[in-house]
């Protein structure tokens, strides 16, 4: 029985973050979305600031269980002879981020995800799904993404909004996986518990000049909007 593996590096570990390996249940539903938060970002004399990337973190769900893990992080079991058709990463809207084969996977049993996605920029943190297709089967598995989101280059990296010309934002719970039940394990990947994505979330911001700042332990609404401002000091205040 041939073996199928989605590999994540030790330097993946390090300067991404931390590998969450997650199973859904077969009876969980999507939430009834979208809600938001919206707010501003200003300097603090007022003046707004436009193009800042925010970046949602899930960390405050798995904060106990934040350890790197040891070798692959999924595996599937093939029956012999099967082939391998594709190989995809995708994200909670269904949408491919990363083509593990670049289309062909004719002589790639072990899917490597570097953490890029097709147009080579770092993926922000959240829920993705390793989906892999055979000639009249397909497999799923699904895993969550923790960043450190250190060193965060704008131009490189994705987010999950930026700030527009009047330095405000809106951010959509639609494609964050909120409710999406858990498998965690621990770094030698022992099962530990099943536990839901929550809604208490922490927001970064990092500007186009490079400053940072952060909001923890943000309640995301079931409904509607909650506010969040920052307003990020200037040199010498």
């Amino acid at each position: 029985m041939n073996s199928i593996r989605l590999m994540a590096s030790l330097t993946l570990v390090l300067l991404l973050g931390t590998w969450i390996f997650v199973g859904c249940s077969d009876n969980t539903s999507p939430e009834t979305s979208p809600a938001y938060l919206k707010g501003s970002v200003k300097y603090s004399d007022g003046t707004p600031i436009s193009g800042a990337a925010l970046m949602v973190s899930f960390r405050p769900s798995f904060e106990d269980v934040l350890q790197p893990k040891k070798g692959p992080s999924t595996s599937f079991d093939l029956p012999p002879g099967d082939t391998v058709e594709s190989a995809l990463i995708l994200d909670p809207c269904g949408q491919q981020v990363r083509d593990l084969c670049d289309g062909d996977c004719s002589d790639n049993l072990n899917p490597y995800w570097n953490g890029l996605d097709d147009e080579n920029q770092r993926v922000e943190e959240g829920l993705f799904s390793f989906q892999v297709t055979l000639a009249d089967t397909m497999f799923s598995r699904d895993l969550v993404l923790i960043h450190f989101y250190s060193e965060w280059d704008l131009e490189d990296c994705r987010n999950h909004g930026l700030t527009n010309a009047e330095g405000g934002f809106k951010l959509s719970d639609e494609c964050l996986g909120f409710g999406t039940e858990i498998d965690t394990t621990d770094e030698e990947g022992n099962p530990i518990d099943t536990r839901p994505i929550q809604r208490l979330i922490n927001l970064h911001l990092v500007t186009e000049d490079g400053r940072v700042a952060r909001r923890d332990s943000i309640m995301w609404p079931d409904q509607g909007f909650q506010a969040v401002d920052f307003v990020i000091s200037l040199s010498g205040d």
